[in-house]
């Protein structure tokens, strides 16, 4: 018996998928490439494929799918990148913004924080866009209210 119990959680998950992937090869019309599961803007969690059914997706069909997860100095955001992008997209970043330019289509998210745009780190890999910022450091001058 395991000593942690998400450990019979993610056995359970991995059965349950193997069950989906065996059924689906069933039907010779299926192909199963892969998914990821993040969670979204509103914290509820979304299940990504990587192979749609009828054909692709146009950029400009559908909301852009993200995440944003703060650490103490850096900010991570991860993005699903529309599956007719095979190139790295141009990327702009502002305080407290990221600029996501594919072609003729751009995208605009809001940042939590304020971040330096200098220095950031991206890599695009199946599907997924991932951008380091670095955090903007607060002065406590900044952090004062005025007293009336």
């Amino acid at each position: 018996m395991s000593d942690d119990k998400g450990d019979d959680v993610f056995k359970n998950i991995a059965k349950v998928v193997e069950g989906i992937i065996e059924n689906l090869q069933k039907d010779g019309n299926t192909r199963f490439i892969g998914c990821t599961v993040i969670s979204g803007p509103d914290s509820e969690p979304r299940i990504i494929t990587h192979d749609i059914p009828g054909g692709r997706i146009k950029a400009d069909a559908r909301e852009l799918e993200y995440e944003i997860v703060e650490g103490e100095d850096l900010l991570y955001l991860t993005v699903e990148v529309p599956f007719d992008i095979a190139v790295l997209p141009e990327i702009d970043i502002s305080e407290r913004s990221v600029h996501i330019g594919f072609g003729l289509i751009d995208y605009h998210i809001d940042l939590p924080c304020a971040v330096t745009a200098r220095g950031f780190t991206h890599c695009l890999k199946n599907g997924i866009l991932d951008i380091v910022c670095r955090k903007k450091q607060v002065m406590f001058e900044d952090c004062l209210e005025p007293i009336d």
